[in-house]
């Protein structure tokens, strides 16, 4: 990891987290990743029953139950500073609430959670992608400090897409 110990310490504290700060982070990712799976199976079942405009209400709503209840267990400030960064989260707020919708009315009209996973699981070649580009009109922290970070980012969310996309070619 170039750290001087050999340890890897060094490059930890150098991007500012601690290895318990990584763990949380990893831990809380995969809660995530559960509860993304989950919803998809729920919304698969439910829909059908319920329809596309009774399920969104509540899902929203405890959405909303949870966003609003993590800054309290967390103790993080809520509002973003200074107040230019308030508009790129609204524009971040309104995007993220169009994707929702249009994964939760494709999964209840189609019914195919793990293919739309696939597709949704590109995600990560599509944002490398976005940050290489936008990046250097907007400023960024993820921004890609050489060449060979860009490529490794690339070539490891290519990697992931594959993965799920050979899981799901065997089912």
């Amino acid at each position: 990891m170039g750290s001087s110990n050999g340890s890897g310490d060094d490059d930890v504290a150098e991007h500012g987290l601690s290895r318990r700060a990584i763990y949380i982070a990893l831990g809380v990712s995969l809660l995530a990743a559960l509860s993304f799976a989950a919803f998809d199976v729920g919304v698969k079942q439910w829909s059908p029953v319920n329809e596309f405009g009774r399920l969104v209400p509540p899902a929203m709503l405890v959405a909303l139950a949870l966003c609003a209840t993590l800054p309290i267990l967390t103790g993080e400030k809520v509002f973003i500073r200074p107040r230019a960064g308030r508009r790129w989260l609204a524009l971040a707020a309104a995007l993220f609430s169009a994707q929702a919708l249009v994964l939760i009315w494709a999964l209840g009209k189609y019914g195919d959670p793990t293919g739309m996973n696939v597709v949704y699981g590109s995600r990560g070649v599509w944002s490398v992608l976005l940050v290489a580009l936008a990046g250097v009109f907007v400023t960024s922290v993820e921004t890609f400090d050489s060449r060979s970070v860009f490529v490794r980012r690339l070539m490891g969310s290519l990697v992931i897409s594959s993965g799920i996309g050979v899981l799901v070619a065997w089912r």
